[in-house]
């Protein structure tokens, strides 16, 4: 996942439109693993799996932690999309022109 996470980090960092497209696709992944995890938590409780204190918070709070920065970074990025032109690369203006 963190090799994924980093080709669509510098794809967004050299400002390629495949870098957007990508990036609203893992960000959205990273938010529903975090649902997944609870959901996962909650089930294991309801079916009697003791968690110790440690478990819980490093292996759920960290999933929960990561979910929520993920969730502000969607929301983020989808506000700053707007409804301009579309993406032309410049060797279709050029030839264009």
């Amino acid at each position: 996942m963190w090799i994924a996470e980093g080709v669509v980090g510098a794809s967004c960092c050299c400002d390629t439109p495949l870098g957007y497209l990508l990036a609203s696709t893992v960000l959205l992944l990273n938010l529903l693993i975090g649902i997944v995890v609870v959901a996962q938590t909650v089930s294991q409780m309801l079916m009697g799996i003791p968690l110790s204190v440690g478990q819980f918070v490093l292996f759920v709070g960290s999933f929960v932690a990561l979910s929520l920065f993920a969730t502000w970074l969607t929301l983020v990025f989808f506000r700053s999309i707007s409804e301009s032109a579309p993406y032309t690369p410049a060797r279709v203006q050029l030839a264009q022109a």
